[in-house]
């Protein structure tokens, strides 16, 4: 069952339910029906009014359905008073399409990605069920079994939220960022925003990227057309039909390559340590060995080399 507002704020709202029957369709949810409530704003207990509420019980014996999906954001209140009305299931749109991107996400940053943007919605809306919790045991001044199972759940989403923001801060160290993009993808717009937004957050939205657009088979030649007025950096691919890879092959060499430069060292045998221990940022061309020096010829970025050189020449 699908509920909704008809606030007369300019939005249709059977545009707008149509579109969050699509949603769930993604999802392989059976819409049953749509409920619509003319307001000038959300039930701040029920989100619909009370009365409405309760007819949607009676839907649930007579259409024998499961779950309401409300078109908007609900607060804990209100999605636990229409639970505890209906006996249903509820989620919301944000709860909806967070759900699409976790059975789309295919790469390890993008599970990441949806997985903290699941919790970090979930968590205050534990404290809706707290009430229930705390009824569970314990006396007034006492902590119940149902707090502290409320403690323990807040916790535990805490400490996953901790462990995958640290995943993703390891991007931050690379040298170059690929964002591959299914340009099939309904929701392509959304999830590359949300995209940006996570490497801002982590402080990597200064770090060189690359966004590469895959699937252009399954795309129209207007819709790529469009795209790539939207986005001209980008770089088109179909790694099923490999076309456009000789391209990203060479874009990457470029950005990865680019303000390399080579330089002539001469370095004691005592200090060639220094040089090993920056192998992955640097090219050794080529080294002769002396009886207590090394010349070595390096390739790498002007601001690796200067530290190897600053290190050498050092005490």
């Amino acid at each position: 069952m699908l509920i909704g507002i008809d606030s007369d704020d300019h939005v249709c709202v059977d545009e707008s339910l149509e579109e969050l029957e699509n949603l769930c369709k993604t999802l392989d949810i059976e819409v049953l029906d749509w409920v619509v409530q003319k307001r000038k704003k959300p039930d701040s207990r029920y989100y619909l009014g009370k009365g409405k509420i309760e007819k949607l019980r009676n839907l649930k014996e007579l259409m024998k359905a499961d779950l309401i999906v409300a078109d908007g954001e609900l607060n804990p209140i209100q999605a636990r008073n229409i639970e505890d009305i209906t006996g249903m299931k509820v989620l919301d749109r944000t709860q909806i399409i967070l759900e699409i991107f976790a059975h789309h996400a295919t790469s390890e940053e993008g599970k990441i990605q949806v997985e903290m943007a699941q919790l970090e919605y979930k968590l205050p809306r534990i404290v809706g069920k707290g009430e229930e919790l705390s009824r569970l045991g314990g006396g007034i001044g006492t902590r119940g079994p149902g707090e502290q199972l409320l403690e323990q759940e807040r916790r535990r989403i805490k400490d996953r939220i901790s462990v995958l923001r640290k995943k993703l801060e390891e991007i931050t160290f690379s040298d170059l960022i690929l964002i591959l993009v299914d340009v099939s993808d309904v929701h392509m717009e959304n999830k590359l925003k949300a995209c940006y937004d996570v490497l801002r957050e982590i402080k990597a939205d200064s770090i060189k990227k690359i966004l590469v657009f895959n699937k252009v088979d399954m795309c129209t030649r207007d819709r790529i057309e469009k795209l790539s007025l939207e986005y001209p950096d980008a770089v088109f691919i179909s790694a099923l039909k490999r076309e456009g890879l000789n391209t990203l092959v060479k874009r990457l060499e470029r950005e990865l390559f680019s303000g390399e430069e080579k330089r002539k060292f001469i370095i004691p045998i005592s200090k060639v340590g220094i040089v090993y221990s920056y192998r992955e940022n640097l090219e050794i061309i080529d080294e002769k060995y002396n009886s207590d020096i090394v010349e070595m010829i390096l390739k790498g970025k002007k601001e690796v080399l200067d530290t190897v050189e600053s290190k050498v020449k050092g005490p």
